[in-house]
């Protein structure tokens, strides 16, 4: 008799951090808040083949005002395809579209998004798993922030690296 089961599922995620300068009795602009939560579904984690689908939903809130403000909220939907039934090793599909709108352009520099990655993984156990071996090809759309390096010459033992 073979059972089929479908996997239901919710994960979430709250982190919360306020600093405050003592002297002035405000909140300080590292001062930060994310809630990210996750409905899934899946088919059982016995199968050979795992597929399943998911939304997952973040809103940031950051200091402005001496309280914490919405000022993004992303947004995905996904589809995932995995293959176990190959000895010592599994093959993963993995669909993401993503959606990020910023709700308050004062506190982030973000831009808004659209964007859609597909991830092909396959993962390799050899040795009864002593070597692991996994890799990958990721594309995607969507936009990649922009980066700028300025390079300036000071007396040696002067300079600093930021990171």
């Amino acid at each position: 008799m073979i059972k089929k089961a479908v996997i239901l599922g919710y994960k979430d995620e709250f982190e919360r951090n306020l600093f405050n300068d003592a002297v002035a009795d405000t909140l300080l602009n590292q001062s930060y808040q994310f809630y990210d939560f996750q409905f899934y579904i899946s088919n059982a984690d016995t199968s050979k083949i795992k597929m399943g689908t998911f939304y997952r939903r973040r809103t940031d809130n950051f200091a402005r005002n001496n309280s914490l403000v919405k000022t993004a909220v992303a947004d995905w939907a996904g589809i995932n395809f995995e293959l176990l039934a190959l000895k010592n090793s599994s093959l993963k599909l993995i669909t993401t579209f993503r959606s990020l709108k910023i709700t308050d352009t004062l506190l982030t520099a973000q831009q808004p998004d659209n964007s859609l990655v597909n991830r092909l993984e396959y993962s390799l156990k050899i040795l009864k798993g002593a070597i692991t071996t996994t890799t990958f090809y990721e594309v995607g759309s969507g936009l990649e922030a922009k980066k700028q390096f300025s390079y300036v010459q000071v007396p040696p033992g002067q300079g600093c690296m930021h990171g």
